[in-house]
């Protein structure tokens, strides 16, 4: 017995030691040949995703490796979508870039309006489905976009300083998203200090050793998550009665609509102008105003809601118990974010418009603006702000 135990173990170590080294190789061959990674697909590991999808830069963080033209097309469930669940059907998507990564525009100059902003002013399942082209097609005006995901205040005065007084639009938009610019902010205040954004970093700063390292400690906490995914997904076939905690339910013009908000406020105005975060904000749009008036543009702050200031009052007490918390809690400061930054904008004397109250508005006439399992509003929620910017705004 013992014989048979010993020889046991001297198998799984001997299989472990292949294991090592195969990894070590593994990860040798990409590092000196990082052209193979684009015939193995290996994005779901954080190193290689980053290596893939982000090139650092001195001024932004980041900019796109393969900045264009090109078209990105494929599926999508979502930012926030978890396979356990059931309720999402994936949503079809073809968007087309410009070389300067930016997605196209069928406008020409002389230009009427720039957006510039995060992957709010980017998304749009189409060429047409942007906010600046819906905005050009119901004004009739000529529109610029200057979107790009991930990136945030700090990044949109960058943008508006190296591409957008170039462009010279009669109107800049100065996109502020309630739900994570504020934290985008903080983030670029810490990558200043340390060259960390989020969870990106340029791995060029480390040893090889510290690189292997974090690529096996990631691949640890993947095959963690699937163990973890899969006892969730039979824990609700079990008890197929039990909310998720963190899945909202929400009755939407008489329809019961299974939600994700991952978003929420719960400071005061005064405590979010306050905070350094506020303060820098404030700096940030002055000289946005000051850049925007030295070159003849007029410069306009425009308040991107968050899913949860517009979704949160018709959560049912279905959801979960992580949401009906967060509810209650936000209730105070539901509207806090979009106080703050019309305040900033006052200061700035910079013109301030919110879309809180016209997508208020549709949400309650039974309208879903935002994707169920994704932070971002959808092609209804652009149309509405479209609307609202083209009548507000322009008009027309």
């Amino acid at each position: 017995m013992r014989r048979l135990l010993a020889k046991a173990l001297r198998r799984v170590a001997f299989a472990v030691y292949c294991g090592f080294v195969a990894s070590i190789l593994l990860f040798l061959l990409f590092e000196f040949r990082p052209s193979l990674l684009d015939h193995v697909s290996l994005d779901w590991l954080r190193y290689y995703a980053i290596r893939h999808q982000f090139k650092p830069d001195a001024q932004l963080v980041f900019v796109p490796p393969d900045p264009g033209p090109k078209v990105d097309s494929g599926n999508w469930y979502g930012d926030l979508y978890r396979p356990e669940w059931d309720h999402a059907t994936p949503v079809r998507y073809r968007m087309s870039y410009t070389a300067s990564g930016f997605r196209v525009n069928s406008s020409r100059p002389p230009y009427d309006a720039l957006f510039v902003g995060d992957s709010f002013v980017e998304t749009g399942v189409n060429d047409s489905g942007t906010l600046s082209e819906v905005v050009h097609s119901m004004a009739g005006v000529s529109t610029y976009n200057l979107g790009r995901a991930f990136y945030g205040p700090e990044q949109y005065l960058q943008l508006m300083r190296t591409y957008g007084v170039t462009i010279h639009p009669k109107v800049a938009f100065f996109c502020y998203f309630g739900g994570n610019d504020r934290r985008d902010l903080a983030e670029f205040a810490r990558w200043r200090k340390s060259g960390r954004y989020y969870f990106l970093e340029d791995f060029r700063q480390r040893s090889i050793i510290s690189r292997y390292g974090l690529v096996i400690r990631e691949l640890a906490s993947q095959i963690v998550g699937v163990m973890r995914r899969t006892v969730t997904r039979i824990r609700h076939k079990l008890q197929p009665g039990r909310a998720d905690p963190d899945l909202a339910f929400c009755d939407v013009g008489g329809r019961i609509v299974p939600m994700r908000f991952v978003y929420w406020s719960h400071q005061t105005p005064e405590e979010i102008a306050g905070s350094p975060e506020g303060k820098r904000l404030a700096e940030i749009v002055g000289a946005f105003r000051n850049l925007c008036e030295q070159n003849g543009i007029e410069p306009v702050i425009l308040y991107l809601p968050r899913k949860s200031e517009i979704y949160d009052q018709f959560c049912t007490r279905a959801s979960g118990a992580e949401v009906l918390n967060e509810v209650e809690r936000q209730r105070p400061f539901r509207d806090a974010e979009s106080i703050a930054v019309g305040r900033v904008a006052a200061a700035s004397g910079v013109r301030f418009i919110s879309l809180l109250a016209p997508l208020r508005r549709e949400a309650a006439a039974g309208r879903l603006l935002y994707y169920s399992f994704d932070s971002h509003w959808n092609s209804d929620g652009i149309s509405v702000a479209g609307r609202a910017i083209s009548s507000g705004f322009f008009g027309r």
